[in-house]
Protein backbone atom coordinates (compact mmCIF):
# COMPACT_ATOMS: atom_id res chain seq x y z
CA UNK A 1 0.00 0.00 0.00
CA UNK A 2 1.58 3.41 -1.21
CA UNK A 3 -1.44 5.83 0.61
CA UNK A 4 -4.44 5.19 2.56
CA UNK A 5 -7.13 8.98 2.48
CA UNK A 6 -8.24 9.92 5.54
CA UNK A 7 -11.12 11.84 3.92
CA UNK A 8 -10.32 15.07 5.10
CA UNK A 9 -8.23 17.84 3.24
CA UNK A 10 -6.21 14.98 1.10
CA UNK A 11 -9.22 13.95 -0.10
CA UNK A 12 -11.63 10.58 -0.35
CA UNK A 13 -13.07 8.05 -2.53
CA UNK A 14 -10.73 8.04 -5.61
CA UNK A 15 -12.76 7.08 -8.57
CA UNK A 16 -10.72 6.89 -11.60
CA UNK A 17 -7.06 5.59 -12.62
CA UNK A 18 -3.31 7.75 -11.72
CA UNK A 19 -1.13 8.58 -14.44
CA UNK A 20 2.63 8.85 -13.74
CA UNK A 21 5.56 11.12 -14.94
CA UNK A 22 9.00 10.32 -15.47
CA UNK A 23 10.07 10.59 -11.95
CA UNK A 24 7.66 8.05 -10.91
CA UNK A 25 5.09 10.53 -8.80
CA UNK A 26 1.43 9.31 -9.42
CA UNK A 27 -1.38 12.26 -10.33
CA UNK A 28 -5.29 11.23 -10.04
CA UNK A 29 -8.27 12.53 -8.69
CA UNK A 30 -10.70 12.09 -5.28
CA UNK A 31 -14.69 12.95 -5.78
CA UNK A 32 -14.51 13.95 -2.15
CA UNK A 33 -12.72 15.48 0.73
CA UNK A 34 -10.78 18.59 0.44
CA UNK A 35 -12.61 21.95 1.04
CA UNK A 36 -15.35 21.38 3.55
CA UNK A 37 -17.12 24.68 2.05
CA UNK A 38 -18.43 23.24 -0.74
CA UNK A 39 -21.65 23.78 -3.26
CA UNK A 40 -21.84 20.65 -4.44
CA UNK A 41 -21.58 18.71 -1.54
CA UNK A 42 -20.17 18.51 1.69
CA UNK A 43 -17.01 18.04 0.06
CA UNK A 44 -16.13 18.62 -3.72
CA UNK A 45 -13.09 16.34 -4.25
CA UNK A 46 -9.53 16.85 -4.86
CA UNK A 47 -6.33 16.48 -7.98
CA UNK A 48 -3.59 15.42 -5.85
CA UNK A 49 0.42 14.26 -6.20
CA UNK A 50 1.61 11.01 -4.82
CA UNK A 51 5.72 10.60 -4.62
CA UNK A 52 7.15 7.02 -5.09
CA UNK A 53 8.00 7.45 -1.52
CA UNK A 54 4.07 7.62 -0.75
CA UNK A 55 3.67 11.76 0.18
CA UNK A 56 0.48 12.87 -1.15
CA UNK A 57 0.65 16.71 -1.92
CA UNK A 58 -3.11 17.93 -2.70
CA UNK A 59 -2.55 19.87 -5.91
CA UNK A 60 -5.86 21.58 -5.97
CA UNK A 61 -9.30 21.29 -4.25
CA UNK A 62 -12.15 22.41 -5.78
CA UNK A 63 -15.04 24.40 -4.39
CA UNK A 64 -17.93 23.17 -5.96
CA UNK A 65 -18.26 26.64 -7.64
CA UNK A 66 -17.17 27.97 -10.79
CA UNK A 67 -14.12 25.83 -10.65
CA UNK A 68 -16.28 22.90 -10.67
CA UNK A 69 -16.43 19.74 -7.99
CA UNK A 70 -16.54 15.70 -7.68
CA UNK A 71 -14.28 15.23 -10.70
CA UNK A 72 -15.12 11.19 -11.19
CA UNK A 73 -12.77 11.05 -13.98
CA UNK A 74 -8.78 10.68 -14.22
CA UNK A 75 -6.14 13.03 -15.39
CA UNK A 76 -4.09 13.55 -18.84
CA UNK A 77 -0.74 15.49 -18.65
CA UNK A 78 0.81 17.60 -20.99
CA UNK A 79 4.73 17.93 -21.94
CA UNK A 80 4.38 20.68 -19.94
CA UNK A 81 3.48 19.38 -17.05
CA UNK A 82 -0.01 20.75 -17.00
CA UNK A 83 -2.85 18.50 -16.14
CA UNK A 84 -6.14 18.27 -17.88
CA UNK A 85 -9.20 16.28 -16.46
CA UNK A 86 -13.64 17.27 -15.89
CA UNK A 87 -15.67 17.78 -13.17
CA UNK A 88 -19.72 16.36 -13.21
CA UNK A 89 -20.97 19.10 -11.14
CA UNK A 90 -19.67 22.95 -10.86
CA UNK A 91 -18.68 25.45 -13.90
CA UNK A 92 -21.67 27.33 -14.92
CA UNK A 93 -23.91 28.84 -11.93
CA UNK A 94 -27.34 28.27 -13.18
CA UNK A 95 -26.85 24.70 -14.26
CA UNK A 96 -23.78 22.87 -12.34
CA UNK A 97 -23.41 20.55 -14.90
CA UNK A 98 -19.69 20.19 -15.29
CA UNK A 99 -16.20 21.81 -16.32
CA UNK A 100 -13.38 21.27 -18.43
CA UNK A 101 -10.11 22.33 -16.66
CA UNK A 102 -6.30 22.60 -16.88
CA UNK A 103 -4.02 22.78 -13.56
CA UNK A 104 -0.88 24.67 -14.55
CA UNK A 105 2.26 23.28 -12.66
CA UNK A 106 2.16 25.89 -10.03
CA UNK A 107 -1.33 24.50 -8.66
CA UNK A 108 -3.37 27.32 -10.81
CA UNK A 109 -6.63 26.34 -12.25
CA UNK A 110 -8.28 27.56 -15.03
CA UNK A 111 -11.51 26.40 -16.27
CA UNK A 112 -11.20 25.44 -20.37
CA UNK A 113 -15.25 25.32 -21.00
CA UNK A 114 -18.41 25.33 -18.34
CA UNK A 115 -21.37 23.40 -19.63
CA UNK A 116 -24.62 24.70 -19.75
CA UNK A 117 -26.98 21.76 -19.44
CA UNK A 118 -28.09 22.75 -23.03
CA UNK A 119 -27.50 21.37 -26.28
CA UNK A 120 -23.53 21.65 -25.29
CA UNK A 121 -24.25 19.20 -23.40
CA UNK A 122 -24.12 18.38 -19.36
CA UNK A 123 -21.80 16.21 -16.82
CA UNK A 124 -19.25 14.71 -18.06
CA UNK A 125 -18.19 11.93 -16.18
CA UNK A 126 -15.29 10.27 -18.13
CA UNK A 127 -11.87 12.19 -18.51
CA UNK A 128 -10.19 13.63 -21.95
CA UNK A 129 -8.87 12.19 -24.88
CA UNK A 130 -6.08 14.84 -26.53
CA UNK A 131 -4.94 15.26 -30.14
CA UNK A 132 -1.68 16.46 -31.62
CA UNK A 133 -2.92 19.80 -32.27
CA UNK A 134 -3.82 20.20 -28.26
CA UNK A 135 -7.81 19.82 -28.76
CA UNK A 136 -9.57 17.56 -26.25
CA UNK A 137 -12.44 14.86 -26.99
CA UNK A 138 -14.67 13.92 -24.50
CA UNK A 139 -18.56 12.91 -23.48
CA UNK A 140 -21.36 13.82 -21.52
CA UNK A 141 -23.65 11.48 -19.71
CA UNK A 142 -26.72 14.41 -20.42
CA UNK A 143 -27.41 17.65 -22.55
CA UNK A 144 -27.68 17.50 -25.80
CA UNK A 145 -31.17 18.18 -28.03
CA UNK A 146 -32.30 14.74 -26.57
CA UNK A 147 -30.92 15.29 -23.33
CA UNK A 148 -29.01 11.69 -23.72
CA UNK A 149 -25.48 12.55 -24.27
CA UNK A 150 -22.69 14.41 -26.39
CA UNK A 151 -19.37 13.87 -27.78
CA UNK A 152 -17.54 17.59 -27.64
CA UNK A 153 -14.63 18.57 -28.79
CA UNK A 154 -12.72 22.06 -26.72
CA UNK A 155 -9.92 23.30 -28.20
CA UNK A 156 -6.44 24.68 -26.70
CA UNK A 157 -8.55 28.37 -25.98
CA UNK A 158 -11.57 26.86 -24.98
CA UNK A 159 -13.97 26.87 -27.57
CA UNK A 160 -16.30 23.88 -27.27
CA UNK A 161 -17.69 21.91 -30.76
CA UNK A 162 -20.46 19.50 -29.95
CA UNK A 163 -19.36 16.66 -32.43
CA UNK A 164 -22.63 14.63 -32.00
CA UNK A 165 -25.70 14.45 -29.92
CA UNK A 166 -27.22 11.17 -28.76
CA UNK A 167 -30.69 10.47 -29.71
CA UNK A 168 -31.16 7.09 -27.97
CA UNK A 169 -32.19 4.70 -30.67
CA UNK A 170 -30.40 3.13 -32.52
CA UNK A 171 -27.49 5.56 -32.13
CA UNK A 172 -26.80 4.96 -28.29
CA UNK A 173 -27.76 6.81 -25.07
CA UNK A 174 -25.76 8.31 -22.38
CA UNK A 175 -21.64 8.04 -22.69
CA UNK A 176 -20.43 6.86 -19.27
CA UNK A 177 -16.11 6.68 -20.65
CA UNK A 178 -14.62 8.48 -22.61
CA UNK A 179 -13.14 8.65 -25.77
CA UNK A 180 -10.13 7.17 -27.91
CA UNK A 181 -9.05 9.84 -30.53
CA UNK A 182 -7.05 8.41 -33.72
CA UNK A 183 -5.40 10.70 -36.14
CA UNK A 184 -5.61 9.94 -39.71
CA UNK A 185 -3.79 10.77 -42.85
CA UNK A 186 -5.03 14.63 -43.74
CA UNK A 187 -5.50 15.62 -39.72
CA UNK A 188 -8.69 14.27 -39.55
CA UNK A 189 -9.47 12.90 -36.05
CA UNK A 190 -11.62 9.72 -35.59
CA UNK A 191 -13.35 9.20 -32.37
CA UNK A 192 -14.39 5.75 -30.68
CA UNK A 193 -16.22 5.14 -27.91
CA UNK A 194 -19.59 3.21 -26.20
CA UNK A 195 -22.76 4.10 -24.73
CA UNK A 196 -24.00 2.83 -21.52
CA UNK A 197 -27.55 3.07 -22.81
CA UNK A 198 -29.62 2.90 -26.20
CA UNK A 199 -28.66 1.43 -29.22
CA UNK A 200 -31.06 -1.08 -30.89
CA UNK A 201 -32.11 -2.74 -27.86
CA UNK A 202 -31.60 0.11 -25.49
CA UNK A 203 -28.60 -1.59 -23.67
CA UNK A 204 -25.27 -0.20 -25.17
CA UNK A 205 -23.52 0.59 -27.85
CA UNK A 206 -19.81 0.47 -29.53
CA UNK A 207 -19.20 3.31 -31.75
CA UNK A 208 -17.27 5.14 -34.63
CA UNK A 209 -17.66 9.04 -35.02
CA UNK A 210 -15.93 10.53 -38.32
CA UNK A 211 -16.49 13.86 -39.12
CA UNK A 212 -19.56 14.13 -37.61
CA UNK A 213 -21.21 11.00 -38.66
CA UNK A 214 -21.56 8.16 -36.15
CA UNK A 215 -21.38 4.54 -37.11
CA UNK A 216 -22.42 1.38 -34.84
CA UNK A 217 -19.89 -1.08 -35.02
CA UNK A 218 -21.87 -3.17 -31.71
CA UNK A 219 -25.25 -2.65 -30.50
CA UNK A 220 -25.67 -5.17 -27.48
CA UNK A 221 -28.68 -6.88 -27.29
CA UNK A 222 -28.88 -7.83 -23.76
CA UNK A 223 -31.04 -11.21 -25.14
CA UNK A 224 -27.81 -13.37 -26.51
CA UNK A 225 -25.14 -13.50 -23.72
CA UNK A 226 -23.30 -10.18 -25.70
CA UNK A 227 -23.32 -7.88 -23.05
CA UNK A 228 -25.44 -5.33 -21.49
CA UNK A 229 -23.88 -1.43 -20.36
CA UNK A 230 -20.50 -0.91 -21.30
CA UNK A 231 -19.16 1.79 -18.83
CA UNK A 232 -15.36 1.46 -19.74
CA UNK A 233 -13.27 3.17 -21.66
CA UNK A 234 -12.11 1.15 -24.74
CA UNK A 235 -8.75 -0.25 -25.34
CA UNK A 236 -6.92 0.81 -28.83
CA UNK A 237 -6.01 -2.35 -30.85
CA UNK A 238 -9.34 -4.10 -32.03
CA UNK A 239 -11.15 -2.44 -29.61
CA UNK A 240 -11.15 -4.34 -25.53
CA UNK A 241 -14.09 -3.54 -23.46
CA UNK A 242 -15.98 -4.83 -20.81
CA UNK A 243 -20.01 -4.31 -20.18
CA UNK A 244 -21.38 -4.03 -16.08
CA UNK A 245 -23.90 -7.32 -16.75
CA UNK A 246 -24.59 -9.50 -19.46
CA UNK A 247 -22.39 -12.32 -20.58
CA UNK A 248 -22.79 -16.39 -20.41
CA UNK A 249 -23.69 -16.36 -16.23
CA UNK A 250 -25.71 -13.01 -16.31
CA UNK A 251 -24.68 -11.15 -13.22
CA UNK A 252 -22.86 -8.35 -12.07
CA UNK A 253 -20.97 -9.97 -9.48
CA UNK A 254 -20.88 -13.50 -7.72
CA UNK A 255 -23.57 -12.64 -4.74
CA UNK A 256 -26.70 -14.23 -5.36
CA UNK A 257 -29.11 -11.26 -5.00
CA UNK A 258 -26.98 -9.60 -8.09
CA UNK A 259 -28.37 -12.57 -10.43
CA UNK A 260 -30.88 -12.17 -12.89
CA UNK A 261 -32.64 -13.70 -15.94
CA UNK A 262 -31.53 -11.65 -19.14
CA UNK A 263 -34.85 -9.91 -19.66
CA UNK A 264 -34.90 -8.97 -16.29
CA UNK A 265 -31.85 -7.30 -16.52
CA UNK A 266 -33.20 -5.69 -19.81
CA UNK A 267 -36.26 -4.02 -18.22
CA UNK A 268 -34.47 -3.07 -15.56
CA UNK A 269 -31.35 -1.45 -17.54
CA UNK A 270 -34.14 0.47 -19.64
CA UNK A 271 -36.23 1.29 -16.61
CA UNK A 272 -32.72 2.62 -14.77
CA UNK A 273 -32.08 4.52 -17.64
CA UNK A 274 -35.57 6.35 -17.73
CA UNK A 275 -35.13 7.44 -14.67
CA UNK A 276 -31.90 8.68 -14.97
CA UNK A 277 -33.05 11.10 -18.33
CA UNK A 278 -36.13 12.31 -15.59
CA UNK A 279 -33.46 13.10 -12.84
CA UNK A 280 -31.56 15.22 -15.41
CA UNK A 281 -34.87 16.77 -17.09
CA UNK A 282 -35.89 17.59 -13.20
CA UNK A 283 -32.52 18.58 -12.02
CA UNK A 284 -31.78 21.22 -15.24
CA UNK A 285 -35.55 22.55 -15.22
CA UNK A 286 -35.22 23.28 -11.38
CA UNK A 287 -32.18 25.05 -11.41
CA UNK A 288 -33.74 27.19 -14.98
CA UNK A 289 -36.86 27.62 -13.69
CA UNK A 290 -35.88 28.95 -10.17
CA UNK A 291 -33.10 31.15 -11.90
CA UNK A 292 -30.53 30.41 -9.36
CA UNK A 293 -27.30 29.62 -9.33
CA UNK A 294 -25.42 26.55 -7.40
CA UNK A 295 -24.42 28.94 -4.46
CA UNK A 296 -27.72 29.61 -3.87
CA UNK A 297 -29.10 26.25 -3.42
CA UNK A 298 -27.31 25.93 -0.48
CA UNK A 299 -29.38 27.55 1.43
CA UNK A 300 -32.37 25.12 0.00
CA UNK A 301 -31.46 21.70 1.67
CA UNK A 302 -28.01 19.78 2.47
CA UNK A 303 -29.62 16.78 2.51
CA UNK A 304 -31.40 17.54 -1.05
CA UNK A 305 -28.44 18.28 -2.54
CA UNK A 306 -26.61 15.03 -0.90
CA UNK A 307 -29.46 13.20 -1.97
CA UNK A 308 -29.08 14.62 -5.72
CA UNK A 309 -25.15 13.68 -5.52
CA UNK A 310 -26.19 10.26 -4.55
CA UNK A 311 -28.98 10.09 -7.71
CA UNK A 312 -26.22 11.13 -10.07
CA UNK A 313 -23.36 8.57 -8.79
CA UNK A 314 -26.12 5.53 -9.14
CA UNK A 315 -27.15 6.79 -12.61
CA UNK A 316 -23.19 6.40 -13.70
Amino acid sequence: MLYSFTGGADGANPQAGLIRDFRGNLYGTTISGGNRVCGAAPDCGVVFKLSPTGEETVIYAFTGGADGGIPLAGLIKDAKGNLYGTTSVGGDLKCSCGTVFVIDTAGKERVLHSFTGGNDGSMPFAGLARDVEGNFYGTTFYGGPSNLGTVFKVDSGGNETVLYSFTGIPDGASPRAGVIAQSTEGGNVKLYGTTSQGGTEGVGTVFELDNGRETILHSFNALNGDGIGPIGLLEAGGFYGTTVAGGALNHRDRSPRSQFQPIGAHRRIRAMAKQCRLLARRSHSDMRNQNVGWNSVRGISSIRRRSHVDEVMRCM
